[in-house]
């Protein structure tokens, strides 16, 4: 598949070709056409050419399902060369399109802690921030509490196991011990006196015991 001469062309995504592709399902999920709807495809999608001149998909399957799905005119599209059925081109497809699909990495919890406190500083409130990252306003709200701790938001860089929940619960627990000694302090402290076990007693810092 040659590189030569590439650039960016917009395309009706009902007339490329989808038909080799190593995903028996496409999963278009609702976020996932949601953000079609609303951004359109962000990365242009690759198609390769065939003998007759039709564009066939080789990388960005479910992004031309779904802007077909939600009604998009057009998509960014790269052509990269032409198609081939030998066997030496077929193993290349099914390789790359195999590493395309495999070697990726979501946000980190630092990361998605990131991108919501600087939407905040830029004025959204965490609804709004919501509403357009379509994550859970619970999340948000988590990630908030977490950017205002500098201790939750290092440990988050740190243990890129901690999930935003166990995040903010550290950032609630060192709020909590700088306020030590005040009612609000000593009635956690209570609160938690009472719960059964390790897990209820972190849990209470979230509003109670399990």
């Amino acid at each position: 598949m040659g590189t030569e001469h590439l650039r960016v062309e917009p395309i009706d995504p009902a007339t490329l070709l989808v038909d080799r592709n190593v995903r028996h399902d496409a999963r278009l999920d609702a976020d996932f056409l949601a953000s079609i709807r609303e951004h359109g495809v962000l990365v242009p999608v690759v198609p390769v050419r065939t003998a007759d001149e039709t564009l066939r998909v080789r990388y960005g399957h479910r992004r031309t399902l779904a802007a077909v799905e939600v009604g998009r005119d057009t998509i960014p599209v790269v052509v990269a060369g032409q198609d081939g059925d030998d066997d030496a081109e077929q193993v290349a497809r099914l390789v790359t399109q195999y590493a395309e699909n495999t070697h990726r990495a979501a946000l980190t919890t630092a990361e998605q802690v990131g991108v919501f406190a600087q939407l905040a500083a830029f004025g959204l409130s965490p609804t709004q921030i919501a509403k357009r990252t379509r994550a859970r306003k619970a999340d948000v709200t988590a990630a908030l509490a977490v950017a205002d701790s500098d201790l939750a938001a290092a440990a988050t860089g740190r243990y890129e196991f901690l999930t935003l929940d166990q995040a903010a619960i550290v950032a609630d627990f060192f709020l909590m011990w700088t306020r030590r000694g005040t009612p609000t302090w000593r009635a956690r402290r209570g609160a938690v006196a009472g719960c059964r076990s390790r897990s209820s007693a972190t849990a209470v810092w979230s509003g109670g015991c399990a």
